[in-house]
């Protein structure tokens, strides 16, 4: 089950099934979760992080990935990575 507590909600994950799940992030940074049900051997292994940045610097990173544009794409999320690791 993908659980990221700041989020405020749980997703199942269940084999073969494909879930969808929408939440609004008011504030820019990095949240972190887990997996929230023991799930097998390697269950403490299953970190989750989101990543949110504001919509702009989001549209720009998908810009530069439609464009092809792997380097800048590669740019632009390592400084929104670096921002958030700050936050």
């Amino acid at each position: 089950a993908w659980w990221v507590p700041a989020l405020g909600w749980k997703q199942d994950a269940i084999p073969g099934v494909i879930n969808e799940a929408w939440t609004s992030i008011r504030e820019p940074g990095t949240y972190r979760g887990q997996c929230a049900e023991l799930c097998g051997k390697d269950h403490g292994f299953m970190p989750v992080v989101v990543q949110a940045v504001p919509k702009a610097e989001f549209e720009s990173w998908l810009a530069a990935r439609k464009s092809g544009d792997a380097a800048a794409a590669a740019r632009i999320a390592s400084v929104a990575a670096t921002a958030g690791d700050e936050g």
